[in-house]
């Protein structure tokens, strides 16, 4: 089975591969690769788990208390990750894919490189968002 997490982000999303379990693949795709990747079907019949901000309501603390114009800017970069992390999960689901939508959380590896390490046994490059996407297929990889 392969199992591809997705981490939704304004420039580059991270995406990681899942094949029997094991991370074989991680990648910083744009929208347009993310898309071209999907519609050729490069993965074969790939379950999607797709990190769903929207399932968060709040208000991100360093928005409160600063001055209006970087609470503006944070807040929209927040709604342009939420709305390209809904359209994605959208097309998987309108190609057919099976999507799941999973709701962020602070215990992901984006920062903790050795314990992404140590748990999936990846030995190459990876970023915050190859390894927050790599969270998220492990969910369901195992």
């Amino acid at each position: 089975m392969i199992v591809i997490g997705i981490d939704p982000d304004n420039k580059k999303s991270g995406l990681a591969v899942y094949r029997a379990g094991k991370l074989v693949e991680l990648h910083n795709l744009t929208y347009k690769e993310f898309c071209t990747q999907v519609i050729d079907r490069r993965f074969g019949e790939a379950v999607f788990v797709v990190e769903d901000s929207e399932q968060n309501k709040f208000m991100y603390a360093r928005n409160r208390g600063g001055p209006d114009q970087v609470a503006t800017k944070i807040a929209q970069d927040v709604g342009r990750v939420k709305r390209l992390g809904t359209c994605m999960a959208d097309l998987l689901e309108v190609l057919g894919y099976k999507v799941h939508r999973v709701k962020p959380c602070k215990k992901n590896f984006a920062k903790d490189k050795a314990r992404f390490e140590y748990l999936t046994g990846w030995e190459g490059r990876s970023n915050p968002e190859t390894r927050s996407a790599a969270y998220f297929g492990l969910i369901f990889a195992k």
